[in-house]
This record gives structure tokens, C-alpha cells and sequence, in this order.
């Protein structure tokens, strides 16, 4: 058994984002020299992170991917480049900013790698330290779209109290689900969504001032979306085959009730009119 650290030296080439919203990432790029590593043949990598805050002294670490911080999705070799992919939901995302509080983040990672050459087993532990200045970890919460509004806005001050109380609940179910999404609980995410798309099925039967036709439409998708996407996925484990809901399929129940919701109320707003008691 041979040292690993003494053969290959291994340097953070690049952290940069990745996947956008509907999946934050950061992509560790990490370039192993000297040109001899090339015939080592890496078998197993075990890696840790610590988020260190320099400015209060705080730090967040574990180990991927049981920490609740970051998730590693893989760790690949690429020709002499290796890269570390760190997945983080909302709530991490949000708890890094806390810790933060403006300052700086020095990413410090610590990687146990065993690798074969020719037959001969070798192994190391590398420690890794990348500093992420403030202006370069607010470009990378822009890329995730971090500072987006995410709440819905309704018009809740509608005369006719149905039509209100509707509103009302499906602001809350969608509030809810928000808060699901980002806790990373993809199935009641799901859920309550549907919950929330049911009240707003039932609004065009106390109200003249939605346009027939327009409502219809999109009562049409509202319904397809509850008894078949939505409806699936909310009893996937009990009643179903289908795969329980994942974070795409949260992602995009909340688009669209989102959209539908806003919809909704913008033309209550906007098109006015009597509102039958």
C-alpha cells in the first residue's frame, strides 16, 4: 500500500453553479496533477464539506450526502479533473445566508481517495480550502434565482365572502406547499397543491365575472392536473405504481398552481363587474 498524497496533487480548479432553479448546484471542479497521476486509477472517493463563515467565526459541516446541508450527486474522473456536485434545497440555501450574513464562505473540503496502480492499492485524505468572496456567492445565488419572489399575491379583498373564503384557502394550501418544497417533502408538496387547485375549481360557481369560455379552459387543465398528474403522484406509494413525487414534479405543481391562482384572481381584479352573492 503506497501514500496517494505523495503521488497526486490535488487543487480546486473551479466552483460555479449549476441546474438553476429547479435543482441549485454547485459544480467543485478539482484538477489533480502532476501529469503521472494519469495512470492511477481512483476507485472510491469519500467526501466531506464544511461551509466556514470567516466574518462570525460560524461553520456548517458533515458528511455528504448525510449531511442535511449539501447532497453530493456524484464524484466522477474526468481525464486529470474531478468534479464534487454539492445539491442544496431552499431551507440550505436559506441557512447559509443566515450563518453568512453578507460576509465571505471559504468551502473547505476533505477527501478520502483510494485509487489503484498497477495492481497496487493506494490511498490518502486531501484537504481542500476555495474562499467564495461575497460578489462571487451573490452571483451564484442569481444564477439559482435565490432572491426571486416566490409568494402569490391574491386579490383576497373580494366582496363576495365565498369567493373570498376560497381565495383564501387556496393561498394558505399553496403557502403550505412552499413551505413543503422547501423543506424537500416533495410528496405533501404535491398534496396540498391539489388541495389548492379543489378551491379554485369551485370559484366559477359563485361568480358571473370570470369570461366562460377562458374559465372553462382553464378549469379543463385544473382538472387534468388534479385527478391525473397531481391525483397519481398524491397516492403513488398506496394506490399506484408511479414513483413518489420528486423535486421536478414539486417544482412544477407549484408553477402551475401558482399560475392558475394568480390567474384566477388578476380577472376577479381586473375585469370587475357584479359578483353574485
Amino acid at each position: 500500500m503506497s501514500d496517494l498524497p505523495n503521488r497526486l496533487d490535488l487543487n480546486v480548479k473551479d466552483v460555479s453553479p449549476a441546474h438553476g432553479t429547479t435543482r441549485p448546484r454547485l459544480d467543485v471542479e478539482i484538477s489533480a496533477g502532476p501529469s503521472n497521476n494519469n495512470d492511477i486509477l481512483v476507485e472510491q472517493i469519500s467526501p466531506e464539506v464544511t461551509f466556514r463563515f470567516p466574518k462570525n467565526n460560524k461553520h456548517i459541516e458533515g458528511s455528504i450526502p448525510t449531511v442535511p446541508l449539501a447532497q453530493t450527486s456524484e464524484f466522477e474522473r474526468r481525464g486529470s479533473t474531478f468534479k464534487l456536485f454539492i445539491e442544496f434545497s431552499r431551507q440550505e440555501l436559506d441557512t447559509i445566508e443566515e450563518y453568512r450574513e453578507g460576509g465571505d464562505i471559504e468551502l473547505e473540503l476533505n477527501l478520502w481517495i483510494v485509487g489503484d496502480r498497477n495492481d497496487n492499492r493506494e490511498e490518502g485524505r486531501f484537504e481542500l480550502t476555495e474562499g467564495l468572496i461575497d460578489g462571487e456567492w451573490t452571483r451564484i445565488l442569481d444564477a439559482f434565482d435565490y432572491h426571486n419572489k416566490r409568494d402569490v399575491e391574491l386579490n383576497l379583498g373580494v366582496e363576495n365572502p365565498r369567493i373570498r373564503d376560497r381565495l383564501v384557502t387556496a393561498h394558505g394550501k399553496i403557502e403550505r406547499a412552499q413551505q413543503k418544497h422547501d423543506t424537500g417533502d416533495y410528496p405533501s408538496t404535491v398534496v396540498e397543491c391539489r388541495r389548492a387547485i379543489e378551491a379554485l375549481r369551485t370559484i366559477e360557481e359563485t361568480s358571473d365575472v370570470l369570461h366562460k369560455r377562458k374559465y372553462d379552459d382553464l378549469d379543463d387543465i385544473m382538472g387534468k392536473f388534479e385527478k391525473g398528474f397531481a391525483g397519481g403522484l398524491a397516492h403513488a406509494e398506496e394506490k399506484t405504481a408511479i414513483t413518489p413525487a420528486l423535486r421536478r414534479d414539486s417544482e412544477f405543481a407549484l408553477n402551475l398552481t401558482k399560475a392558475c391562482a394568480r390567474y384566477i384572481s388578476t380577472a376577479l381584479e381586473e375585469e370587475g363587474g357584479e359578483i353574485r352573492e
